[in-house]
């Protein structure tokens, strides 16, 4: 059984030269954007969803002070990145393949609050995500550092050992559980795998500008998964 609860890195995924390549690429998408990637906080868009719940109660959920968030991402940046972490697929079984590119930006007071992303999607029976795959792309001058956490597995896994489903600040007892985080030193150019079992999410952001590449290794349900514990750098 594939452990979803891993946490490794890959680091320096990017080099110089392709930071460089995907950061121009994402700053002229950006720039093309105008007021509407300025204005994070007020985006009409979101990568998250909970049923019942509008975009903006969403963001107010998981990014209450906004960010701006990318999807799809420019080509030549994505081919970048496809190509650093194309290589590590193999180690994810015959079906593994990546899920499309995000890019996600936080300023000056931003956060993600701690949430889980989950194996699977209820609408797409057919695919299990495996683990997610950050890439720094530009690191704030403080703050907004990428934390892991560990709770008491009795208070959110199903009598299948299974993670319940919607894991996120808005629910009480998830916000006030007793947790212990490891918060993340890296630099840009550098990849965070977790698995998708993981609690997760960042610090505010103090000075400067946060970016970061997300995605996410997939593969069919059915096919056979790695054995647990595999990681890109093992």
């Amino acid at each position: 059984m594939f452990e979803f609860e891993v946490v490794d890195a890959i680091p320096a995924l990017l080099g110089e030269q392709a930071l460089d390549t995907v950061n121009r690429a994402i700053d002229g998408a950006l720039e093309a954007m105008g007021p509407a990637a300025v204005a994070g906080a007020e985006r009409q868009q979101s990568v998250h969803e909970i049923p019942g719940k509008s975009v903006a109660e969403t963001v107010s959920i998981f990014e209450p002070e906004g960010r701006i968030e990318l999807y799809p991402i420019p080509e030549q940046a994505e081919a970048e990145l496809d190509r650093a972490l194309g290589a590590y697929l193999p180690l994810f079984g015959p079906t593994a393949r990546l899920s499309g590119w995000m890019v996600f930006e936080y300023g000056t007071g931003q956060f993600i609050n701690s949430h889980v992303d989950y194996p699977t999607d209820p609408a797409v029976p057919e695919t299990v995500k495996l683990v997610a795959v950050s890439v720094n792309l530009l690191a704030p001058s403080s703050g907004g550092d990428f934390f892991v956490e560990y709770l008491d597995r009795s208070t959110f896994r199903d009598d299948g050992g299974r993670v319940v489903r919607d894991l996120h600040w808005g629910v009480p007892w998830f916000r006030e559980a007793r947790r212990i985080r490891w918060s993340v030193e890296w630099h840009p150019g550098d990849a965070i795998v977790w698995g998708t079992e993981v609690s997760h999410g960042t610090k505010p952001v103090t000075s400067g500008r946060s970016r970061k590449a997300i995605c996410f290794i997939e593969a069919d349900a059915t096919a056979e998964k790695p054995a647990a514990g595999l990681s890109p750098s093992s």
